[in-house]
């Protein structure tokens, strides 16, 4: 049972669900919400920027 233990094996009856949502990064679109987000910011600025321009 020590063995098993150290070498990071499963335990019989010790096994949690994890939601897939608290393991993997949150995406928009595909890309990194940070990412996203900036992107979003930085065409929204050059549009308005672009429109009052023009």
């Amino acid at each position: 049972m020590a063995g098993l233990i150290e070498s990071g094996g499963d335990v019989p009856g010790y096994t949690v669900p994890v939601h897939r949502a608290l393991t993997e990064h949150i995406l928009l679109g595909g890309a990194p919400r940070a990412i996203a987000i900036l992107n979003g910011t930085l065409a929204a600025a050059l549009g308005l920027g672009l429109r009052l321009w023009l």
